[in-house]
């Protein structure tokens, strides 16, 4: 978890909570049990891997709240036998833009994420802090590293929309991959993206 809100209790480390409650872990259910150092960088949503082993979050560049945190970039950590090494970019911060949002695949090979344009390149304004911004679109990076790519087929006009330039925040991937067929070239897989 984060938080980033209120000015007396703002938090720059990423929170670590037992959500086992299973038995043998009810005396800590819910509970914070640990932090991950970002070395005084502030994270804003982050996601863990469906292996246990990473946890992107956004690098908020700007503070107002961890709700709209402006001039992001994609950050991660990783697991490091039981302990978590230092913050690696994954979506180096950009003039004029904010990078948030990010969430794994399901197969975790690749993370999409929200990019919004600041206007005229100011990332303090209203419509560039991750809260709703109209010119929010997705973006997938793989998750060693690549060129970024935006997702512009999986966010074009629908039936029911009055324009070609649709706002497209808070993606998320479905938790598993849905296999079509097996063929020559492997399997032909689905996963499901959604997005407000």
């Amino acid at each position: 978890g984060v938080y980033g809100d209120d000015t007396g209790r703002v938090t720059f480390d990423m929170l670590l909570f037992d959500t086992r409650c299973d038995a043998g872990s009810m005396a800590t259910c819910g509970m914070q049990t640990g932090t991950i150092s970002l070395g005084g960088a502030e994270a804003s949503h982050p996601d863990w891997s469906p292996d246990g082993m990473r946890i992107a979050y956004t690098d908020v560049g700007v503070h107002e709240t961890s709700q709209r945190p402006r001039h992001g970039a994609i950050h991660y950590v990783e697991r490091e036998g039981t302990a978590w090494g230092a913050p690696q970019v994954l979506v180096a911060r950009a003039d004029g833009l904010n990078r948030y949002n990010p969430s794994h695949a399901p197969d975790g090979t690749f993370i999409i994420y929200n990019e919004s344009t600041c206007p005229g390149g100011d990332v303090n304004d209203d419509a560039c802090d991750a809260d709703s911004d109209e010119s929010s679109k997705v973006w997938a990076v793989v998750s060693g590293g690549s060129t970024p790519v935006r997702l512009a087929r999986a966010t074009q006009r629908g039936a029911e929309d009055d324009t070609d330039d649709t706002q497209a925040t808070f993606p998320r991937l479905a938790p598993f991959t849905f296999t079509l067929a097996e063929g020559d070239l492997g399997p032909t897989r689905v996963m499901y993206l959604t997005y407000a």
